[in-house]
């Protein structure tokens, strides 16, 4: 294991290394992170390994990472490149289990909110049956059979006068 760049960045607390390692097999994200930490005496949650290059054939690897101070400061960096849908994603997840913890609660409490609960489920089925109602196709037929009816009743009698003309 060679450290081939050392840089210190102060500003984001961490230290970026580009590292040449020599070894037979294809290396893990894993295994690297073990090695860095080994020669560093760093904690390996501080470490962030981002990209393992190798030519085919070779066993020559670059690896470069980033070496936080504290595993705040390397959250708080990994968390400023997540795009707007990942952070809303998680947003939602832990919205989700805060629900998922407030039902059980809910379910072990007094009988007397669990009979407010059979109409909040009344409630949520006559908002389904509107919306089914809404979503379902009106039955026109009998207004556009009226229609097709007056249509084929005029091409009837348009049709007659025009039999009746030519006589």
């Amino acid at each position: 294991m060679d450290i081939k760049k050392d840089l210190k960045n102060e500003l984001f607390k961490r230290q970026e290394l580009e590292i040449v390692i020599e070894n037979d097999k294809n290396l893990s994200f894993d295994e690297v992170r073990k090695m860095i930490s080994e020669e560093l005496g760093k904690p390996e949650e501080n470490i962030d390994v981002f990209n393992i290059l190798n030519g085919f054939g070779r066993n020559v690897f670059i690896v470069r990472a980033h070496v936080y101070d504290s595993v705040e400061d390397k959250n708080k960096i990994l968390n400023m490149k997540k795009t707007k849908k990942q952070k809303k994603e998680e947003a939602k997840a832990v919205e989700e289990a805060k629900k998922a913890e407030e039902k059980p609660v809910e379910e072990k409490t007094n009988g007397a909110e669990a009979v407010d609960k059979p109409e909040q489920v009344e409630e949520k089925g006559s908002e389904k049956d509107s919306k089914a109602s809404k979503d379902a196709p009106v039955e026109e037929k009998p207004e556009d059979e009226a229609k097709g009816e007056d249509v084929s009743e005029q091409n009837s009698e348009d049709s007659k006068n025009a039999e009746e003309s030519k006589e």
